[in-house]
């Protein structure tokens, strides 16, 4: 738009400069008569001078301000004549008018050809700068992308990487009062399949099943004396049993992916029981997040079917039974109802699917939720 406002401002100023050399050259008339120019001298002059604006209106008009201009100077030409007393022939006159359209014509054709090749160059010139800047814009979308990729794609490896050294720390621990190393992955299996019979989202069954083997990673900073004591423990050393937890949820704390962030809170919470009696902070019913009321039953038979330091194994019916006795109590009742659905036989292999034999219709229940005492 500022390109035709200044074309026309140019258009505009040569017609002013084209009327000033009509008026120049009737003033030149006038100062050749009073210099004693004849007439017919005097208009031979004018008629080359007339092409000039003519010219110039082409210039800037194009074809048809040629031919406009060339038409009117004719006019002048002839309205000239008229005043002098031997009038021009025919042949004369349609001589000059041929020359005046033949200036006017040619010339505003070839404007005309040239504005309309310029007109193109520029079009084509817009679209080039068009195309480069929709594909420098695609190769930045796409090295974009591909950057983002990357960060995801190592912020995973890191993931990973932090869970793997975290998972062998868990069976460092673990090897010292359980020398199968299979308690963690059996709790996080069965965790897993409790959750899914709660009716849990298969994320968040894939999550715990991932991050409630970290449950005892605080094992390592309890001494062996206390650990693989075989009698009673005195209230000393339960007291030292019980800093587990906050020394598993500071291993874990401040944790950037999510199964980190789960894993601390089934660290602090899987000890807490449902009538209020547990430890750390002695939750009660629901105010306990529901990984940790899932992970409480799954290690808790766990440890019961197999055989520890202070204890032998228990058989799994009776192991079942002390479950189900205690629902209301130590335990959620509807964590342990899911896990009377279960095979229990299945939990006691080291390896196997997640889905029990007797799969039955999910129920509705609240998603994954930590409490405020644990965030803390």
């Amino acid at each position: 738009m500022l390109n035709n406002l200044r074309g026309g401002r140019n258009r505009a100023k040569s017609g002013f400069l084209a009327w000033a050399v009509v008026l120049g050259s009737v003033a030149t008339l006038t100062a050749m008569l009073a210099l004693g120019l004849g007439r017919e001298e005097a208009s031979g002059v004018l008629r080359v001078i007339w092409a000039i604006p003519i010219a110039i209106v082409a210039v800037q008009f194009g074809f048809r301000g040629g031919i406009a201009g060339a038409m009117c100077a004719l006019a002048l030409v002839i309205a000239y004549e008229a005043t002098v007393p031997q009038e021009p022939s025919l042949a004369i006159l349609l001589a000059i008018g041929t020359a005046y359209l033949a200036v006017g014509g040619l010339l505003g054709r070839f404007v005309d050809e040239r504005r309309a090749l310029e007109a193109a160059l520029e079009r084509h010139y817009a679209l080039s700068l068009d195309l480069i800047a929709k594909e420098a814009e695609e190769a930045l979308r796409k090295q974009s992308e591909q950057s983002e990729q990357t960060i995801r794609d190592r912020t995973k490896a890191l993931e990973a990487s932090r869970l793997e050294v975290l998972q062998r720390l868990a069976i460092a621990a673990e090897y010292r009062d359980d020398d199968t190393n299979q308690h963690t992955e059996r709790v996080g299996r069965t965790a897993a399949r409790i959750a899914r019979q709660l009716g849990l989202s298969e994320d968040d069954v894939r999550l715990i099943r991932r991050a409630a083997p970290l449950h005892d990673i605080g094992k390592v900073g309890v001494p062996d004396a206390v650990l693989l004591k075989s009698g009673e423990l005195t209230d000393d050393e339960y007291r030292a049993m019980q800093k587990h937890v906050q020394i598993g949820a500071n291993i874990l704390a401040q944790g950037r992916f999510p199964i980190l962030h789960l894993a601390r809170t089934i660290a602090l919470s899987h000890h807490e029981r449902w009538d209020g009696s547990g430890y750390p902070f002695g939750l009660k019913g629901d105010d306990i997040p529901l990984v940790g009321q899932i992970t409480a039953v799954a290690d808790v038979f766990d440890a019961l079917t197999h055989e520890r330091p202070y204890k032998p194994a228990w058989k799994v019916d009776a192991a079942v039974a002390e479950i189900e006795k205690n629902a209301g109590g130590h335990f959620s009742p509807k964590v342990v109802e899911a896990f009377l659905t279960l095979d229990h036989s299945r939990l006691m292999h080291p390896a196997g699917g997640l889905r029990p034999a007797n799969w039955g219709r999910p129920r509705e229940t609240a998603p994954i939720s930590s409490s405020p005492e644990l965030a803390t």
